[in-house]
């Protein structure tokens, strides 16, 4: 188990780039929930690296520039809500890539900040098992893409502890405290 570090400073909490792992299902999601015409007005908006990129999505091991993903992002969140099926379907990405992790929850939160490392270039993850089902997982990371915290995030916790066996899985955000904060809190329950 890691412990908490003081916060790290801006600069290491600052995303860079993440894998492509996430990504193909934010598009899926956001070309299905906006239909193919929409899709292709929502394409034609971006700037010319963000269009080839959700044009055709990356490789699971690809880097992507967090401000391509920035962008897109935010252009599929203004097209709608996509819920919670990008951050599930990104659990059920990395169960089928690293099934041994998800042989239960404690396992599982145990082998959140090696996922984060192996996903995301900046920002700090710490965990802390609570209890033998609770624990607290701290994100250090500047990122103008909000719903990826509060919503995305969560997604995901909570379909990962799902499919690691827990039944009963609740997640709690509790988001910066101010609005230039960098910490993001997570309360995990499961049964």
């Amino acid at each position: 188990m890691t412990p908490n570090p003081a916060e790290p400073t801006n600069e290491a909490a600052v995303i860079r780039r993440i894998r492509g792992s996430s990504f193909p299902m934010s598009v899926a999601a956001a070309r299905t929930t906006l239909g193919e015409d929409a899709w292709r007005a929502l394409l034609a908006d971006l700037s010319p690296g963000a269009r080839d990129l959700a044009a055709a999505p990356p490789a699971f091991e690809t880097w992507i520039d967090a401000g391509l993903v920035t962008e897109c992002w935010t252009a599929f969140r203004r097209a709608g809500n996509l819920g919670p099926v990008p951050g599930a379907l990104g659990a059920e990405t990395l169960r089928a890539r690293h099934p041994g992790a998800f042989q239960g929850p404690a396992g599982l939160v145990e082998a959140l900040p090696g996922f984060w490392r192996g996903s995301v270039e900046g920002g700090v993850i710490t965990v802390e098992l609570t209890s033998s089902q609770s624990a607290v997982v701290r994100i250090w990371a500047v990122w103008p893409v909000p719903w990826f915290f509060d919503r995305h995030v969560p997604a995901w916790f909570t379909h990962g502890l799902q499919i690691a066996g827990a039944h009963g899985a609740a997640v709690r955000h509790i988001p910066p405290a101010d609005p230039g904060g960098t910490l993001h809190a997570y309360h995990l329950l499961w049964s």
